[in-house]
């Protein structure tokens, strides 16, 4: 049984993925405040895509203002009026053959604008509580289309304050709902050598941050995984495989997620490596004084060699997710019952895991999200 003091070093992972906003939200607000009464503080977080606003606001303790922003909000405040989503939908229920509408799809850079989500982002967070010392430090993967680079943002870089607002757009631009977002002062920045970056949807390269958090100079005891998917497929709608949108997120869906399924794997074989090699350190002090050298050979090379497991430790890791409430949350059309749905969804799914951690969650029922 995992055991966890106040001495801990907790990180939080939040897989990305649209319906992954809601969900880690409140997953988020009800996993936290548990670890606060068992005075556990997290000492970080990784959020990735929609999961992005659970970093940026939950890291200076504001997490119940995004859910109630996530309560209120509707699709037009992410891509525009009622006009824009309206239209999109329409071609979409068209189906691929209508070509004037895929002509006005393919003729831009994007399907949408993102100026929309930017005035959401920059409405409800604060950057410069983001970037206040008293703040949880937060990573933010994005992709550099131009040189294929992943980039990583943090409030514990002041060289990050300006770039944080585009990370966060860049980071839930999805090609080709979204545009790319351009960055400059990138060498300034110490983000690359070369000025500017064209930023994208973090996911096509660390959808799950799992390997930024592993290899964090933090050193975590535990990682706290957020994702309602609990890394499987999102059950298939066949009431919309006809149409080109759902067959091009089902199929980046796949291909994201057999990588962080990879990701993950790669997570526990480090974990496995650290304990084969304890078990070696423990089998060396039995060994004659002639044999110890082999084996100290042995463990040296595991330490220095290409495991590098010298600065290693063993993480353990726990989830939160709920794959009963899977599904690929259409950003440009939903409801609010879909996404009070997946609140609801977080809310047990966190609640089950302090439960497992032997936390106690009493009054965190209150935490409940109500329409």
């Amino acid at each position: 049984m995992l055991a966890l003091s106040p001495n801990s070093k907790i990180a939080v992972v939040c897989r990305g993925g649209p319906e992954n906003g809601p969900f880690s939200a409140q997953a988020f607000l009800t996993a936290s405040k548990g670890l606060e009464k068992a005075k556990i503080p997290i000492t970080a977080i990784y959020a990735n895509s929609g999961a992005v606003p659970t970093a940026l606001i939950g890291c200076y303790g504001e997490i119940e203002k995004l859910c109630s922003v996530w309560r209120d909000i509707r699709p037009r405040d992410i891509v525009g009026g009622a006009k824009e989503s309206k239209a999109f939908m329409r071609h979409i229920r068209q189906g691929i053959y209508k070509s004037r509408a895929m002509l006005r799809l393919i003729g831009k850079e994007s399907v949408f604008s993102g100026e929309f989500l930017d005035i959401l982002i920059r409405k409800h967070c604060n950057f410069k509580k983001v970037f206040a010392p008293s703040a949880i430090k937060i990573v933010i993967p994005a992709v550099d289309e131009i040189s294929g680079k992943l980039l990583l943002f943090t409030n514990k870089n002041p060289k990050h304050w300006d770039a944080m607002p585009f990370a966060a757009r860049g980071s839930m631009a999805l090609t080709p709902f979204l545009p790319p977002v351009v960055l400059g002062d990138c060498d300034k920045a110490g983000l690359l050598e070369d000025k500017e970056a064209l930023l994208s949807d973090g996911a096509f390269k660390a959808n799950l941050p799992l390997e930024q958090a592993l290899y964090d100079s933090c050193k975590f005891d535990v990682i706290i995984i957020i994702d309602v998917h609990g890394l499987k497929l999102a059950p298939l709608d066949f009431n919309q495989r006809n149409h080109w949108a759902t067959h091009l997120r089902r199929n980046m869906h796949i291909l994201i997620n057999d990588h962080d399924e990879k990701e993950l794997q790669m997570f526990d074989r480090v974990n496995e490596e650290m304990r084969v090699l304890g078990l070696l350190q423990d089998l060396k002090k039995k060994l004659p004084a002639e044999d110890k050298h082999h084996m100290e050979g042995i463990i040296e090379r595991m330490k220095s060699g290409p495991l590098g497991l010298a600065d290693k430790k063993v993480v353990e890791r726990v989830f939160i997710s709920d794959h009963r409430y899977s599904t690929l949350f259409n950003f440009a059309s939903f409801t609010q019952k879909e996404t009070m749905d997946l609140m609801m969804a977080g809310h047990y799914a966190a609640l089950n895991m302090l439960k497992s951690l032997r936390i106690p969650v009493d009054g965190l029922e209150q935490l409940r999200p109500a329409a």
